[in-house]
């Protein structure tokens, strides 16, 4: 056999004639050389194709008399290799021969280039005839797996000596016709095809996978099946009941929901050993279901599927039609303030939409029209909801709107998911917008009918904030999602004397807002007119002295004072300003951490001074936890705290505060970029030791609010890495002091979507919002989106800073841009859509004024936007003082 095994395994082996044969095998003996070993295939089930094997043939095997092709040809039902052990218990290697009747033949190995093995090739050809195919397959663990068989033409197949599976008639060979479920054992399986060939070219195809429900698995074989009994009743039965009993699964739970509301289990239970079940569903109405499975197997995995089905029969109801409805709107005698403006709502755009009245009545009144929309968990739609829905906790802001026969019940918390359902049922079923404050889309219909409504919804990001000034008004914040004020809550401030300054007022708004007390706030709570000049050892110890440096310094976090003042002084916020979500205990702004010789020790002990930080903070929010074990203490993970501790971890009440400056937005945070490397592996390592973080975002240039900011692309991206990272709360910075942010209004409105669901889609999300706001316009201004992106590379990276002079800005980009928005301006259906394509257009030709101010000057741009700087009005241009309007207009006047 040296000199097979001399031969390089790339290349197909034909059948070596007989004397080749006899000559190895007495080589073989005289040299007393080992026989090669059997081909093996590691950590099966893989899903690869076995295309390696010992192959021996052929062997004689004609047709009888009136030969059925359904069923074998007569000496295939003979046991050919009973001279090397027989089929059930083969004892073989390469090289060995099998004498059966008047004919020998070797086992040879053979490899096949395809997934196909090509019996002509490997043994040779003719009619009449089989051959064997042999290898072992080796497994890690006792578990079940699919075979899967195409063969040309009949083949039997023997798993450890047993027949797995038998197929007699003559087919062409189908990779994956057919598939078996087998129980693989620890360590080897032997694995044995024995194929007949009924005419021309023969050969087969044979893999192993995993018995798990992904896209491979589950387009070709399902362990469970559902079926109706005479009842209409569901019944869930295993595809092969002996196979699941001895070999599959130890447990098996089943859970059923709504379809569209995942969350509602309506049914559960345990499937019995025999592997059938009826599921007792009302069948009163149609409905529709999902059943999830959960199979814990041999071997521990844990197969998952799930089975869309349906109870009932569909009706039609009519909500309303030709300007009439026999429906009212229900809500409960005590529901909430955002329950009974969104009942409100809810009557009028139904108004608006079908031109007919939906009267309010309460829970309390008798008076009742035939059919009902019930808001809220009231009385009357907790019994039509059942047992299985329990009544959500205020705060909840999930929601789900379902239909139960003509009924339709929208419900979630009391505090705000309630209304936002009412929102999500007008804008998925009525097509109904509220793009901007004074941009809403209300399509008109003559009629409407449903036969099953079911949708749910969770928010992705808990606390959800944005600040431009086009954004701010509270109905369009409500209806579109935006709950919190977690930038501008604001901390009791104190004066130089000692006096409490002046507090900000939260926006009223309908539901509330979950804000954020303060930042950089250890300053505010121990300020240094207070204690500076008594107690120096309050302060940081800079180069062997107790310093306090004007927005430059810190507090000695290991002084047991100072955390027994900050501690009390937090705890009396609390007290005084019960409405807040989360109070900030944070660093001052600015560097200068204590180097005292008991914070540097804590500094080496945690891996850094986030873990001195983090140390401090966790004492205070054990002590604020057992008094307000609702609220949220927070902290920095900032310039010299940004990077997570060792050796401890957050409290289950602290937030980690999180801000990636000076970072790169045009590229995600999922690819690789220099700029955001560092900032992507300090959330991820906060992310693994944190139950919460908060993100501080950029969406704009404070350089320049108005210039073009090219990530837009990015933004949904950046949200789903912060909530998979455990995101409690993301606020986009923006422009909150002036109107003519660059694309505000689309900004705000796509935000607001992605906060609560990042998974939408981009580009339908975005045409939306751009037919719907600047209708006959809205090609030009997605081409103008798309060129501006366009403008991005691997190498270029926008940061919150971004000015003119810089990339991704040409006086190309400008021509080019310029001459989409005359098409966008000629294409307006109106004033009101020119005066929108004016406004998208102003970050265009402000860039313009300042890469080519002479020009802007005499072509008439700068008059352009100075109008619109004046009548917008548009009152800062910039954080930078170098930048403001002053500035903007002097720089374009002494342009020649």
């Amino acid at each position: 056999m040296l000199l097979l095994s001399m031969i390089p395994d790339r290349y197909s082996l034909p059948r070596p004639p007989v004397q080749l044969t006899t000559s190895l095998l007495l080589l073989c003996v005289i040299c007393d050389f080992p026989f090669a070993e059997i081909p093996v295939s590691t950590n099966e089930p893989s899903g690869r194709f076995l295309r390696e094997w010992l192959v021996c043939g052929p062997f004689p095997n004609p047709p009888a008399d009136n030969q059925d092709r359904d069923a074998h040809h007569p000496a295939f039902l003979l046991d050919q290799l009973e001279s090397t052990g027989g089929e059930s218990n083969l004892e073989i290697q390469e090289g060995l021969a099998a004498a059966f009747s008047d004919t020998t033949a070797t086992w040879i190995r053979y490899r096949a280039e395809r997934d196909e093995i090509g019996l002509d090739d490997a043994v040779g050809s003719g009619d009449g005839i089989l051959a064997y195919a042999f290898c072992e397959v080796d497994s890690a663990t006792t578990q079940p797996c699919l075979l899967t068989i195409g063969s040309n033409d009949g083949c039997r197949v023997r798993l450890n000596g047993e027949i797995v599976w038998d197929r007699p008639s003559g087919r062409p060979a189908l990779a994956d016709e057919d598939i078996v479920p087998v129980l693989l054992q620890q360590g080897r399986n032997r694995l044995l095809l024995k194929i007949e060939n009924r005419g021309k070219r023969w050969s087969f195809f044979c893999r192993l996978l995993p018995l798990t429900t992904d896209r491979t698995t589950a387009d070709l074989f399902q362990l469970f099946r559902l079926d109706y009994d005479k009842n209409s009743l569901p019944v869930l039965r295993t595809s092969n009941p002996e196979f699941f009993r001895n070999c599959l699964a130890r447990k098996v739970q089943l859970t059923v929901t709504r379809s569209g509301a995942p969350g509602a289990i309506v049914w559960e239970d345990e499937l019995p050993e025999s592997g059938t079940v009826t599921i007792p569903l009302d069948s009163t109405y149609y409905a529709e279901y999902l059943l999830n499975i959960s199979a814990w197997l041999l071997g521990g995995n844990v197969y998952e599927d799930q089975i869309k089905f349906s109870v009932g029969t569909p009706v039609n109801y009519i909500l309303f039609s030709d300007g009439g409805t026999a429906y009212e709107i229900v809500i409960a005698d005590r529901a909430s303030e955002s329950e009974w403006w969104a009942a409100q709502e809810l009557q009028h755009w139904l108004a608006e939409i079908g031109g007919c009245s939906f009267p309010i009545r309460t829970t309390s009144n008798r008076r009742r029209a035939k059919h009902r929309i019930l808001i809220g968990y009231n009385p009357e739609s907790s019994i039509l909801l059942g047992e299985f829905h329990q009544k959500p906790e205020d705060s909840d802001e999930s929601f789900t709107y379902r239909n139960i026969g003509p009924d339709v019940v929208i419900w979630g918390g009391r505090q705000r998911g309630s209304m936002y359902g009412i929102f999500s049922f007008l804008e998925r079923e009525f097509h109904c917008r509220w793009y901007a404050p004074d941009a809403t889309s209300v399509p008109r219909r003559n009629s409407y009918a449903f036969s099953y409504l079911s949708h749910s919804e969770s928010p992705a990001i808990r606390l959800r904030d944005m600040d431009y000034f086009e954004a701010s008004d509270p109905a369009w914040m409500a209806r579109n999602r935006i709950n919190s004020d977690a930038a501008s809550g604001t901390a009791v401030v104190l004066n130089e004397d000692g006096n409490p300054g002046v507090a900000a007022t939260l926006l009223r708004q309908i539901g509330g807002l979950d804000s954020y007390w303060g930042v950089h706030t250890l300053g505010k709570l121990m300020p240094h007119w207070e204690f500076y000049a008594a107690h120096l050892e309050y302060f940081s110890l800079i180069n062997g002295k107790r310093l306090y440096i004007p927005n430059d310094s810190q507090l000695c976090m290991t002084n047991p004072d100072v955390l027994q003042i900050v501690t009390a002084r937090i705890l009396d916020v609390i007290r005084e300003q019960p409405q807040h979500l989360m109070y900030c205990v944070s660093q001052n702004d600015g560097d200068n951490p204590c180097q005292c010789d008991e914070c540097r020790a804590m500094v080496r002990e945690y891996g850094g001074e986030s873990g001195l930080v983090l140390w401090f903070v966790n004492q205070v929010a054990d002590s604020v936890g057992r008094e307000f074990p609702d609220k949220y203490i927070s902290t920095l993970a900032y310039h010299y705290t940004q990077s997570p501790p060792k050796n401890i971890r957050p409290r289950d009440n602290v937030v980690i505060r999180l801000c990636n400056f000076h970072g790169c937005f045009s590229h995600p945070l999922t690819e690789e970029c220099e700029r955001n490397a560092s900032f992507v592996l300090d959330v991820e390592g906060w992310s693994k030791i944190a139950p919460h973080l908060f993100i501080w975002d950029y969406v704009v240039s404070f350089s320049h609010y108005p210039l073009p900011f090219p990530n837009l692309k990015t933004i949904p991206e950046h949200i789903r890495f912060y909530r998979d990272h455990n995101a409690l709360g993301y606020y986009p910075q923006a422009v909150s002091t002036t109107r003519g942010g660059e694309f505000a209004e689309l900004r705000a409105y796509l935000l607001a979507k992605w906060m609560w669901n990042p998974d939408l889609d981009f580009d339908l999300l975005l045409d939306d919002f751009l037919v719907g706001y600047y209708r006959s316009a809205a090609p030009y201004i997605r081409d103008y989106i798309e060129l501006l992106h366009s403008r991005i590379t691997p190498s270029l990276h926008v940061t919150e800073y971004l000015k003119p002079e810089q990339a991704p800005f040409t006086d190309r980009f400008l021509l080019k841009a310029e001459s989409i928005f005359d098409e966008a301006e000629r294409a307006a259906d109106d004033d009101v859509i020119l005066h929108r394509v004016q406004a998208a257009r102003f970050p265009v030709m402000y860039l313009k004024c300042y890469r080519i101010p002479s020009l802007a000057k005499k072509d008439g741009t700068f008059e352009r936007v100075w109008k619109i700087i004046q009548t917008t009005p548009v009152t800062r241009l910039s954080d930078l003082p170098e930048y403001d309007l002053e500035a903007f207009h002097k720089m374009m006047e002494q342009a020649n």
